[in-house]
């Protein structure tokens, strides 16, 4: 089964800055504030019942002046998220934010960056648990509603989608960072 994700996705494009956690809202067409590290497309896509998605999603890994990275999802030419709430588990740094939709559900939105080479990833769910910690909350997110792999930008363009492995689930170990906050 084919769907379209776009609603779920981003949740609450939007919406104004309290219905945002860990991130900010970047307008369509605003710059990315800072130098670009990487940048990755959406490949592999699949919702909670293991259907494929159609999901076009651009993510960029920037480097701020001040040294801090930070995380843009984008989606086509809508609205971005920046986000700025990161913290290290295992071998990946995680950079979660959440955003609400019109009727208040919380949305996590989980993006995995392995710190020494590997695949990106990222998972999008209303079902998750949190904390918070001094440097900003931890998510642990449960069954995915939206699983995708996260491609070079060049491979991205020339892998066959048949190639591609099944979709990543829910990280298992989202809940226990294993190191500071801040940069691969």
């Amino acid at each position: 089964m084919k769907r379209s994700c776009c609603a779920l996705v981003l949740g609450c494009a939007s919406c104004s800055s309290p219905s945002v956690i860990g991130a900010q809202i970047l307008g369509a067409g605003q710059a990315q504030p800072g130098r670009v590290i990487e940048e990755r497309v959406a490949k592999a896509c699949a919702d909670g019942a293991q259907g494929t998605l159609s999901v076009l999603r651009r993510v960029t890994l920037v480097q701020r002046e001040d040294g801090k990275r930070i995380l843009i999802a984008r989606r086509g030419d809508d609205d971005a998220l920046a986000i700025d709430n990161q913290h290290t588990v295992g071998a990946e740094v995680a950079y979660q934010a959440t955003t609400a939709t019109a009727g208040g559900r919380r949305i996590l939105h989980d993006y995995r960056v392995p710190t020494s080479g590997g695949r990106w990833h990222f998972v999008v769910t209303d079902i998750f648990t949190e904390r918070e910690t001094p440097q900003g909350f931890v998510a642990s997110p449960g069954r995915p509603s939206i699983a995708c792999w996260l491609d070079p930008v060049a491979e991205a363009a020339s892998a066959p989608v048949a190639a591609q492995p099944s979709p990543p689930a829910a990280p298992a170990d989202a809940g226990a960072p294993t190191g500071e906050t801040g940069a691969p």
